[in-house]
């Protein structure tokens, strides 16, 4: 299965295996049930999800559903995540930087 990328020039396909195909190929390179694998694919993605922004976890849901990828969505979302943290960041050293001038007048 080939998921379309929008919106980038690098790439113009990504392969990518849906969740059951994921689960069927742990099953057979492991040795263990399907039932077993699925459980540890929904724990490993579950870990992942934890770590990345809410919205992108959304779009590896999607991805693994089979859906087309929206590059520049994830693009916006990461970068405005990134940009939040830095404004929250700056905020912190300027309330820092007032606090070190307050105390020397």
């Amino acid at each position: 299965m080939y998921v379309r990328l929008k919106s980038v020039y690098l790439f113009h396909t990504l392969k990518i295996k849906t969740m059951e195909e994921l689960i069927k190929s742990i099953s057979e390179k492991t040795g263990i049930s399907a039932d077993q694998a699925k459980t540890a694919l929904n724990t490993v993605l579950g870990a992942l999800k934890d770590k990345i922004p809410a919205s992108l976890g959304g779009q590896l849901e999607d991805l693994l559903a089979g859906k087309e990828l929206n590059i520049s969505s994830i693009i916006k979302e990461v970068s405005s995540d990134k940009m939040g943290d830095m404004k929250e960041a700056a905020s912190e050293k300027l309330d820092d930087l007032k606090d070190s001038f307050k105390k020397l007048f």
